[in-house]
């Protein structure tokens, strides 16, 4: 009995859900942010994400991929007993959205043997919650 609630514990964990994004994308969240300038809304999503442990990889005023290392669970779930770890990995797009708004849309996945060329590995993360209350923060920033 214990072990079909653990299973039924993990199973939760792990799941969560994907929406449609109003560009039309399945994306991890989304918010819309009306009244700011491009510029602002890159600089807000960046300093949010940072202080949530994430660091830049390439950034522009409309794109954004910024990594952390992966947690104890990612690592037991998707790294297949090597020692290489894992990573958050999180795609931020900054979209126009008419009229006088913007659409910003992060997809989240957890990349398996990062670095390693020919064995790197991108899955779907599917916990997304910590993801919408990231953006949450920054559409917060702007009243």
């Amino acid at each position: 009995m214990l072990a079909v609630l653990c299973l039924f514990a993990v199973a939760v964990w792990t799941t969560g859900c994907r929406t449609t994004s109003p560009s039309g994308a399945k994306v991890s969240a989304s918010v819309i942010i009306p009244h700011a300038s491009l510029t602002d809304i890159s600089v807000a999503t960046m300093d949010v994400f940072a202080k949530a442990g994430f660091t830049a990889k390439s950034a522009t005023e409309k794109t954004l991929l910024l990594e952390r290392p992966g947690g104890t669970w990612d690592n037991i779930l998707h790294n297949d007993w090597s020692t290489a770890g894992t990573l958050d990995r999180v795609r931020i797009h900054i979209l126009d959205y008419p009229p006088d708004a913007h659409l910003v849309e992060c997809n989240a996945v957890v990349v398996s043997h990062p670095n390693e060329f020919v064995f790197e590995e991108e899955k779907q993360m599917f916990r997304t919650g910590e993801f919408k209350k990231l953006l949450n923060a920054v559409k917060a920033r702007f009243p």
